[in-house]
């Protein structure tokens, strides 16, 4: 974004947008890539943990996929306000269908299962909403029955962490 100071006046006009991703040109395949990943695990509340992988290619953070809600190995009826686990995923499009998203939610899967040994496999992780053109569906995430629970938050679609599991490693 470019201000332009004319007579004034402030003016926003929008760069091309092709320049972001011209740092060096971006291979064809996932393994022509230096990339590495990050974990990362902070507790926000005093029932709320956030969980999350970030990817860096070439030294840039360019994705992450993060869970936020309570501990995947508690016994969520002795909490006072265990709240739904939430997740989000997010590549930069230069990167997208290159496996990457494999990657991390592997990489969340095994640090997770470091973090809190005992995850109840069943446990339910949730998305608001479904703007990804059908990548949720392909990794086998289903709708709501619109429990009070999901409904009260808002979900869309779900996944167990056995399916999630499942969707990596199958």
């Amino acid at each position: 974004m470019k201000l332009n100071y004319e007579e004034g006046e402030e003016e926003e006009t929008e760069m091309n947008s092709a320049v972001e991703f011209n740092e060096f040109s971006v291979p064809e395949k996932k393994w022509d890539l230096f990339y590495d990943t990050e974990w990362k695990y902070e507790w926000l509340s005093t029932d709320c943990v956030m969980r999350e992988v970030k990817l860096y290619i070439h030294g840039i953070c360019r994705g992450h996929f993060r869970v936020m809600g309570h501990r995947l190995d508690a016994d969520i009826t002795k909490m006072r306000n265990p709240l739904p686990n939430k997740m989000e995923i997010y590549i930069d499009r230069p990167y997208r269908k290159m496996g990457f998203s494999k990657t991390l939610i592997g990489e969340w899967l095994n640090k997770t299962k470091q973090t809190e040994p005992n995850v109840n496999t069943l446990q339910r992780l949730y998305v608001e909403t479904d703007i990804t053109n059908g990548f949720w569906d392909f990794i086998g995430m289903t709708h709501v029955s619109q429990t009070p629970t999901e409904e009260e938050y808002g979900f869309e679609k779900f996944i167990t962490i056995d399916d999630l599991n499942n969707f990596v490693y199958a």
